[in-house]
């Protein structure tokens, strides 16, 4: 990113709270050995001036925020006068070169919001491709179980063999997860369709049935815990909150440590709790860790 903004913009300027030379002018000798670092400070105005005497365009780029430092504009232009002027006239700016540094940060903005759209739908075609085939692999799966004893497919289902169980649970939550591509690609498909009816007991026990066999490879075991016969109209999206939810608790909880889901009902309020151990989110990383692509410093964290 700091390559793109080197090669765009002219002057020096401020990104990530990193000082850095333009293509065409390094940071001048005052910003070097400034102490005051106002530039590095979270202002609104358009245009400010620093103790040094240099004028400060804070802009924007990539939600970040972006500061062309220690130049002449016309506010500051004042301040530059014989031997001080004649070492620092080329960092004098135009208040047109400054919106045009602003319409070259958007341009890219959006080509790169562009590349990754596209990015993202190539992503999207591929996986489509293998939830189909692990769709056919659930259904051979399937049909091994209904060769199995029982007047039902329930019935087949008790009476089939533990790790083939494990299959078809594993099978299906591999099926969750590649379906949670189409909201990834598009979130306005999480409302998408009719709102069912669905028990809220039966949606969590499905839920942690689907996670059983994983847990049980990293040596976790998960309980149920409660009961509650109430039931909710959701859209169907609404499964992957639990679905995340165990994910997480599972792939970061300690291992021989149980994770345990709780059901209680109170005051006509349903309350799911999934408890899990592990090593804690640091307290700088409890918010940020909510934002799309951040993940906590140690990758076997978790907020607690």
């Amino acid at each position: 990113m700091i390559t793109i903004l080197r090669a765009l913009i002219p002057f020096p300027f401020v990104y990530a709270e990193s000082f850095e030379n333009g293509y065409r002018l390094n940071q001048g000798n005052y910003c070097k050995k400034c102490q005051f670092r106002l530039c590095v400070a979270d202002r609104s105005e358009t245009h400010f001036q620093c103790p040094r005497g240099f004028s400060c365009y804070p802009l924007s780029f990539n939600g970040q925020r972006l500061v062309i430092n220690g130049v002449i504009g016309p506010p500051t232009r004042n301040n530059f006068t014989g031997l001080r002027w004649k070492a620092y006239k080329q960092y004098l700016i135009e208040e047109r070169e400054v919106e045009s540094i602003q319409d070259g940060l958007k341009g890219i903005e959006e080509q790169m919001r562009q590349l990754s759209e596209r990015q993202v739908k190539d992503s999207v075609s591929f996986l489509h491709d293998i939830r189909t085939g692990v769709g056919l692999v659930l259904s051979w799966c399937q049909e091994l179980i209904s060769k199995q004893p029982g007047d039902s497919f329930e019935h087949k289902l008790a009476s089939a063999d533990p790790t083939m169980l494990n299959l078809l649970n594993s099978i299906n939550l591999l099926l969750e997860h590649l379906n949670l591509i189409d909201i990834i690609a598009n979130p306005a498909a999480i409302t998408y369709g009719p709102k069912s009816r669905s028990q809220i007991h039966g949606f969590i026990f499905k839920m942690v049935k689907l996670f059983e066999p994983l847990a049980a490879k990293r040596y976790t075991n998960i309980a149920l815990r409660g009961s509650t016969y109430a039931e909710i109209r959701i859209y169907k999206s609404f499964q992957y909150v639990p679905l995340i939810l165990l994910d997480n608790a599972v792939k970061y909880s300690y291992p021989h440590e149980d994770i345990v889901v709780t059901i209680s009902e109170k005051q006509e309020k349903v309350m799911v709790t999934v408890r899990s151990f592990g090593k804690l989110v640091p307290k700088d990383y409890r918010e940020l860790i909510f934002e799309k692509y951040i993940r906590g410093p140690n990758p076997l964290c978790q907020y607690k």
